[in-house]
């Protein structure tokens, strides 16, 4: 039986990679230039300008990543925010536009799938910091902030999760389905009994 023997392989590994290295023909300023330029994939679509995508029933699709529940939207990041019903929106809840430089020029305010106003001391309170507010129903909210962030606006947006529902009170959305046959009975069954 042959016995590993950690620092054999680790000193095989060293030799290969000094001599890649080492070696005349190996273009190092090339290789530190691709190394530089070289992203991880996962984050590619965080480093960009944030874009809502769509909405569905309590969720979002910011830069392609389905996000559920209620989020604050800056032109290049986002929060979660822990918001479940338009009435709860207070100056308060919004605590984090304090900290976050530069401030932002313009709140949009999504509300759901109806308008609210907001009170008065809401839009006071935001008027004192130098931020227009403005509320509108969600998917009004999301495209006003793709619209404005595209444009380089000093934009920030909070958005209630979507309650997608009709008339009566009822689930618009369809279903959704299994991702496989799971849910489906056999044609026939191969089981002997």
């Amino acid at each position: 039986m042959r016995q590993f023997n950690t620092q054999q392989s680790q000193k095989k590994v060293d030799e290969v990679y000094q001599s890649a290295y080492n070696d005349p023909s190996f273009d190092k300023t090339d290789f530190q230039r691709k190394f530089d330029m070289a992203q991880p994939s996962m984050n590619e679509y965080f480093d960009k300008k944030i874009k809502i995508y769509g909405l569905a029933d309590g969720q979002f699709l910011i830069n392609h990543y389905w996000v559920s529940g209620s989020v604050i939207l800056f032109p290049k990041r986002f929060y979660m925010w822990n918001i479940i019903d338009p009435l709860e929106v207070k100056p308060h809840t919004l605590e984090v536009l304090n900290f976050v430089k530069p401030r932002p020029d313009y709140l949009i305010i999504g509300t759901g799938e109806k308008n609210l106003n907001l009170d008065f001391s809401f839009y006071e309170h935001f008027r004192r910091m130098g931020i227009t507010v403005d509320t509108c129903p969600t998917f009004e909210a999301c495209s006003t902030f793709n619209m404005c962030n595209e444009d380089d606006y000093n934009v920030a947006c909070a958005l209630v999760a979507p309650q997608i529902s009709d008339e009566k009170g009822q689930n618009k959305l369809p279903q959704l389905q299994a991702d496989s046959n799971e849910h489906r009975e056999p044609r026939h069954n191969n089981l002997i009994k």
